[in-house]
């Protein structure tokens, strides 16, 4: 059908064959991998070793239902759903999780060239981690610490395309009680309207 080609990212590459990974490889489409989407519909586990030793570009996603949208537990489930199906806990350590969250996740779609690390010459997207929380203690053990105990509440300041929109976790580029309240008074009219207040959701 002429999909399989650098212009298409493949979403939840659960079901795939060795000959659908022979078709893939080498043709510069590339993967998303949604662990936490994946385990709450009941759907079995990506193995990522399958498809990186093959050279083929993944990174993690998030997507509906994941209930938080909640990055820093994609890399965690993502990492442990890898050990749990190998039976090895070596495989795929922190390290690894790290480079599928940020330049895997660039070069699957395609954009490595501009973000997905910090270099000279790319745009300046920058998270900056409070690295005094006691889940990211002691100093030495801090790159796996951010993999397996990471959380939105660590981030202190967010940078995209070098402005701020975010300073020591105050919103700088909308005002987040009017996004809450508003946010509420749609969903709560939504339901309102299709009926269903009445249903456990």
């Amino acid at each position: 059908m002429g999909v399989v080609n650098a212009g298409t990212l493949g979403a939840h590459p659960v079901f795939l064959s060795d000959s659908d990974l022979d078709l893939i490889q080498g043709s510069g489409m590339s993967l998303s991998y949604s662990p936490v989407s994946n385990m709450l519909i009941g759907s079995p586990p990506v193995q990522l070793e399958r498809l990186v030793t093959r050279g083929i570009d993944v990174g993690f996603g998030v997507d509906f239902p994941n209930h938080g949208n909640n990055f820093f537990e994609t890399i965690k489930l993502g990492l442990l759903t890898q050990k749990m199906l190998s039976g090895d806990p070596s495989i795929n350590d922190a390290y690894d999780g790290l480079y599928v969250a940020t330049m895997g996740g660039a070069r699957a779609w395609g954009v490595d060239s501009s973000v997905g690390s910090l270099e000279e010459g790319k745009v300046a997207d920058i998270c900056v981690i409070d690295g005094t929380s006691f889940a990211l203690t002691p100093q030495e053990g801090r790159v796996r610490l951010l993999a397996y105990n990471g959380s939105p509440s660590h981030v202190k300041s967010l940078m995209v395309g070098g402005e701020w929109v975010m300073r020591d976790r105050t919103i700088l580029t909308f005002d987040e009680d009017e996004v809450y309240f508003e946010r509420n008074r749609v969903s709560t009219g939504l339901i309102e309207s299709l009926g269903l207040s009445d249903v456990r959701l």
